[in-house]
């Protein structure tokens, strides 16, 4: 499966229809135009998708902020990463074991390979089965 068949299959419940994948980080992080032109952001290790930037102008325009840069980049984790794991080969993402949002750390403890279009599956169900609950609600993992 590519990432946007996976982005399509699995993030679309969001509310958005992927039509191109614009870059994507280390960690899977990924920009996404929409049919309507906006650009969203998947994020793996927050269970989450959010809209950037609502055209592709307004896109241009944040990409080279440098506080956006620094988010997007990860530097700090990737550092760990590539230390911790070594470099990735072809369709592999870093990633955190166990996701931020459901209490994993940003560190080497946590830290994994995965292949790519896996990444974004299961951080996709894993987000449409957390949308609705409160913060704080204890979640159980299993496979």
């Amino acid at each position: 499966m590519t990432l946007l068949e996976a982005v399509r299959n699995h993030w679309s419940w969001k509310g958005f229809e992927a039509v191109e994948i614009l870059g994507f980080n280390s960690f899977g992080n990924l920009l996404v135009r929409s049919s309507s032109d906006q650009v969203w952001r998947i994020i793996p290790e927050e269970l989450d998708a959010r809209r950037v930037a609502g055209t592709l102008a307004e896109f241009e325009s944040i990409r080279s902020d440098p506080e956006f840069l620094r988010d997007w980049d990860m530097a700090a984790l990737l550092d760990v990463a590539r230390t911790t794991l070594g470099p990735l080969s072809g369709g592999q993402f870093y990633c955190l074991e166990f996701p931020a949002v459901l209490g994993g750390a940003y560190d080497a403890s946590n830290l994994a390979l995965i292949d790519s279009a896996e990444l974004i599956e299961s951080s996709g169900d894993m987000a449409r089965q957390i949308d609705q609950l409160p913060d704080g609600t204890r979640v159980r993992l299993v496979d």
